[in-house]
Formats: structure tokens, sequence, C-alpha cells
């Protein structure tokens, strides 16, 4: 039998038709079973119950975040963080990128998230030059605090077979120079596909969800709405790790990826599921197609170009043929 819960003397914010306040709750298992006042509260107490004194303190509904993306922030958090207070420079993210390095075995990817040039004391990128001058035995990205953009290394550029005359990706920009070479800046769809390229592993994916998972519940987060990850191996993984008990949340799962998600979407439809499937704890949302790019950026698509470029409009992901085509076939069939 669950343990009966009993939160007497508190502010409790029931959150109901009426918003009331209540100064007692009882919870069972998983449920709310009753929300009254101390008296009525406490005449459920028996055996298996445990009474909890919160001394005025308030006690609020779980959390739902309704756009994260569980596997990145999880990811995120086995990488270097550019958010980290000692990287205000270039150099000292250099720095670090080095520490990595020298800790990783060759091969392996070295990760960084977080970026941010405007907060960077030297208002730029760094360059390609800079992060070769690091290693030439490791790939290196560094991703943007947008998830839009990315720098990266000649091994990672080696590794995703790219180029000087690599065409851009539908969606994506690989950044030249003047000269026309390789600058390591990759936007959008390219970017999203070096993404993919440098994946994690099941393993990294399940620790990364823990990581994830606990800094949620700190926050008294208890529900999410994952807005998608790294395709469908990444959705197979975080399902696998709801049913085994790693991820604490409730979660609703967006199917779409943040790489090729036209053809993720067109497999997951034909598949004969949809939105619905699945219990409490896992449950299969909508499909997800990226449209265009990022406020931040900029890559974010508009009707008139930005005034700092008069030739830049950001980056269009699919026609509106294209996003008919694939998603009023999917709503007709009962995906949202």
């Amino acid at each position: 039998m669950d343990r009966e819960y009993l939160f007497i003397n508190g502010e409790i914010i029931t959150v109901n038709e009426k918003d009331q306040v209540a100064e007692a709750v009882a919870v069972c298992g998983n449920k709310i079973t009753a929300v009254g006042s101390n008296e009525s509260i406490l005449k459920l107490k028996d055996d298996h119950s445990e009474i909890i004194d919160l001394k005025g303190k308030t006690l609020l509904p779980g959390f739902i975040d309704s756009h994260l993306h569980i596997s990145v922030y999880g990811t995120n958090c086995l990488s270097i963080s550019c958010q980290n207070e000692k990287i205000k420079s270039i150099r000292e993210l250099l720095q670090e990128i080095q520490m990595k390095a020298d800790q990783t075995p060759k091969g392996q990817w070295i990760r960084a998230w977080g970026y941010n040039e405007s907060l960077i004391s030297d208002k730029r990128f760094p360059t390609k030059e800079e992060l070769d001058d690091i290693t030439s035995e490791h790939p290196i990205m560094i991703s943007r605090i947008c998830g839009h953009i990315s720098l990266v290394n000649s091994y990672a550029l080696k590794v995703a077979n790219i180029d000087r005359n690599t065409p851009d990706p539908q969606g994506g920009i690989i950044d030249k120079t003047a000269a026309g070479e390789l600058s390591g800046l990759l936007l959008e769809n390219a970017h999203m596909k070096m993404f993919n390229i440098a994946a994690f592993s099941e393993e990294e994916l399940s620790k990364a969800h823990i990581v994830a998972s606990e800094h949620f519940a700190e926050k008294g987060i208890t529900s999410i709405h994952d807005a998608t990850g790294y395709g469908l191996d990444n959705l197979r993984v975080l399902q696998a790790d709801s049913k085994r008990g790693l991820i604490k949340q409730r979660v609703y799962a967006m199917v779409g990826a943040l790489n090729n998600a036209q053809d993720i979407v067109k497999h997951i439809v034909k598949a004969g599921i949809f939105t619905g499937l699945g219990d409490e704890r896992f449950r299969i949302g909508p499909v997800k197609l990226f449209l265009d790019g990022s406020s931040s950026g900029p890559t974010i698509w508009t009707r008139e170009p930005y005034t700092s470029d008069p030739n830049n409009y950001g980056v269009h992901y699919f026609s509106q043929e294209e996003v008919d085509e694939l998603l009023i076939h999917a709503h007709e069939i009962g995906w949202l």
C-alpha cells in the first residue's frame, strides 16, 4: 500500500478553477487525495500516514515546462559551458578547450555550448584556425547559445566531408571567407547536420537524462514537453530511460529532430502511430518541424531584410507546399 503524506500548517496553492488556497493537503502515491483545513486532513490519518508540518511554508503543484530539450540540456551539462563565469574572452575559452582535449582520447569530440559573441570581450567567434592550433586530433564543435549556429575546426569539417566545394544544404549556410575558404562557421541546417554527426552515445544520453532530470526536479519541474533532440534513436533512449525510472518527470515527447526532421516525421507518420500513444509517464505528443532560424542568430526568416544587412532575410527551411505535404496528412490521421 502506498504511503500517505499529510501536509499541514501551510499555504497550499491549489490552482483549481477557483484558484483556492488551503492550509493542508493529502497525497497518496502520485495522487492528491484531499485538500482542506488542518482538521479535515488530519482526520485521514492512519497507520500508513506521515504528517509533514510545513510551518507556514508555501506548497505548489509541480511545474510543467512546456518547451525544453532534456537530451540537449543534459548533454550540455557534460560539455564545456561557455556560460561559465571564468570564460570572458576567446583566450579563456580556448584554454578550457585545450584542457578538455588533453583529457580526451584522440578522435573523440570536444564540445562547447552556450557561446554568445556579444558577451565575450572579443565580440566575435573564434576562428577555425584558432581551434586548429589547439588540436589536430579531435573534432571540436562550439554551439552558439541559440542552438542554431556553431563553429567547428578542420578535423570536424573533414569528419563531415565538408570542403570549399560543398554546397549549402537546404535551409542552411556553410560560411566561407572572402577568398572562398571555409570559415568553420555553420548556420541552421548546416549546423544541425554537424550536430547530428557529433552525436552522443546511448550511454552518454542516459547519463545526460539523469543529470537533466535531477536539475529539473530541484526546480520543482514534474512534467516536461520535450521539443525533440537528436532523432529517432534519441527518442527511443528517452522512452527507455523514462520506463527505467532514470527520468523523474512525466514526459510528453514531440516527434522530430534537430536535423532532417522531415524524414523522421514521414517515417513516424508512416508507422501508423499518432499523438497520445503511451501512458502517464511517457506519452507521444505532436510532430514538429523547424520552419526558420533563431531571432538572436540572427537567422529568423523575415519578410523585410535585416536593417543590419539589406541582403539578409534569414534562413527559410521549407516551402509552404512542403509543410502542407508533411503536416496536413499527419493531422488528418491523428497527429497534433
